[in-house]
């Protein structure tokens, strides 16, 4: 959240098709900007788990130009969980990708002597706490 990067993909990365769970590895960025916006596909991160791959391979094994930018940013960022990751792997949890943004539907809300209602439908494997804690968080 703090480096915005669920708003923009890197070359290469797995993008997730929005209202399933298939990912396509990005190839051009400028012809996927537009779908990105949209909210049509959306960034993807790991959930760790067995077998791994990296993420210089799709769901076939190909190695396609991966921006190194990506590479170090998912590095990074799971460095300080070495030891949940190696649990996941020997709890023989699947390991995924998710998409960074999730898109509510038919989300209206009203409010009304002090009460907010908030009314939406989500995804399978979204869930409404991640909203929840989006709208009452500060900065």
């Amino acid at each position: 959240m703090k480096a915005a990067t669920w708003q923009s993909l890197y070359l290469g990365e797995p993008a997730n098709l929005n209202g399933s769970n298939s990912t396509f590895s990005v190839v051009d960025l400028e012809a996927e900007t537009e779908r990105l916006n949209t909210l049509d596909i959306h960034p993807t991160a790991p959930m760790w788990g067995e077998q791994n791959k990296p993420i210089e391979t799709d769901k076939a094994g190909r190695n396609d130009q991966i921006s190194p930018e990506l590479i170090e940013l998912e590095v990074m960022a799971m460095s300080d969980y070495t030891l949940l990751q190696r649990g996941l792997e020997n709890a023989r949890v699947d390991y995924q990708r998710r998409a960074l943004r999730l898109v509510p539907i038919d989300f209206t809300w009203e409010h009304d002597n002090g009460d907010l209602c908030l009314s939406f439908k989500l995804q399978r494997g979204q869930f409404a706490t991640s909203i929840l804690r989006e709208l009452v968080s500060e900065g």
